[in-house]
């Protein structure tokens, strides 16, 4: 018997942070699964308002209560009106900038905090007293905490929406039900926005989302008339063609599990990913596939973007227009404006996987495409302050 006593040689590699330490995650459990039990439709979520605040993350010294009296700038970089304005104290300027913008402010009189508070507005940035060393420090970003009194579900919603608006390096408190982030005043501007309108939404839209590869047995494909076979007509609510692929409005009967089903004939069903998202009513929602998938996938750039509006008692029923869009890097494969209802699933077929191929071969059979099940569910947000008062 021969003893080897080699050595692998593995070549150096650059530093950089493990992939699977890149993929850690504490919503990822909240994203990418799906409670298979849920049977409700409509769930209640009650709202603190009064606590859905943004604010600084740091509490600063206050600025000594001196009265300012008769004081007024015209056309001074802000640093220099600062220094101005505080000549006669024994605080300090510290302007960490190059170059600030040019402010005017009329003859004013009231609080020192209050001057400099106009005058930084004015100049489009922040500033920060400390007390010990009594000294003002201008800033252009700060750091910002946005209160999240909701579940868990709802807090990664908020925490989309702030992605969705450019906000980026959005770390979640979990313990503190908080998101931090870095911004300036443009940023301060769009979250508060995006606060504003949260506010004040009434119903938010989840989606539980399950992504299937299909390999059919025939090289013709899956014969998907036979679903008004295997189920009913009545099952089928709405179907709309798109530049890529098919959508359905379906009954509850057709879902993710007796689609399966109806399948096992006609070829074989991969799952390649699943999960949930969340956005309120009239807002985009979005879920990354490759996100949510166990390994490396052809549709790991794919994107599912949805825009629904809850309209209750429209026609007598209560409706959930949807538009869907399926997206990747290269621009959009197909989109569909659906008329569906509560209780009805969305299911798009029909996408070919050979899209996502992007060499010249590849073993993916040509007849293997891509089905998509959504079920919308209507979170409906109960304010506090209301259902105290009744």
């Amino acid at each position: 018997m021969r003893t080897i006593n080699s050595v692998p040689i593995y070549p150096k590699m650059p530093a950089q942070t493990g992939r699977q330490a890149k993929l850690f995650s504490l919503d990822m459990p909240i994203r990418c699964e799906v409670d298979e039990t849920r049977q409700h439709v409509i769930s209640a979520e009650p709202f603190d308002r009064d606590r859905f605040l943004l604010h600084p993350a740091v509490v600063e010294d206050q600025l000594p209560e001196y009265k300012i009296k008769g004081f007024k700038t015209d056309q001074k970089p802000l640093d220099e009106a600062l220094r101005c304005l505080l000549e006669n104290t024994d605080i300090r300027v510290n302007a960490r900038e190059a170059v600030y913008p040019v402010v005017s402010l009329p003859e004013v009189e009231g609080r020192l905090d209050q001057t400099v508070n106009m005058l930084t507005e004015l100049g489009n940035v922040y500033s920060s007293y400390d007390a010990h060393t009594k000294t003002l420090t201008l800033q252009n970003e700060i750091k910002w905490r946005l209160d999240v009194p909701l579940s868990d579900e709802l807090l990664v919603g908020v925490l989309d929406a702030l992605r969705g608006g450019g906000i980026k390096n959005v770390v979640v408190d979990w313990e503190d039900r908080a998101l931090l982030f870095t911004g300036n005043k443009l940023i301060e501007k769009k979250v508060r926005h995006i606060i504003n309108e949260m506010a004040v939404s009434e119903y938010w839209i989840a989606y539980d989302v399950h992504v299937y590869r299909v390999y059919p047995k025939s090289a013709t494909g899956v014969p998907w008339m036979n679903i008004l076979k295997s189920f009913s007509r009545q099952d089928v609510k709405v179907s709309i063609p798109g530049l890529i692929g098919r959508a359905l409005v379906t009954s509850p009967a057709i879902n993710s599990e007796t689609l399966k089903t109806f399948l096992r004939p006609y070829g074989r069903v991969v799952p390649i990913s699943e999960g949930t998202f969340i956005a309120p009513s009239k807002w985009q929602g979005r879920f990354d596939v490759g996100l949510c998938s166990t390994e490396d996938r052809l549709e790991t750039d794919l994107k599912i973007l949805t825009q629904a509006t809850y309209r209750p008692n429209a026609f007598e029923k209560d409706h959930v227009d949807l538009d869907f869009v399926l997206r990747t890097k290269e621009g959009e494969i197909a989109s569909f404006d659906l008329p569906a209802r509560l209780n009805e699933n969305v299911v798009v077929m029909g996408v070919p996987t050979h899209y996502f191929i992007k060499g010249e071969s590849t073993i993916i059979p040509p007849q293997a495409e891509l089905m998509m099940v959504l079920s919308p569910r209507l979170i409906n947000i109960v304010d506090m302050r209301q259902a105290d008062e009744d």
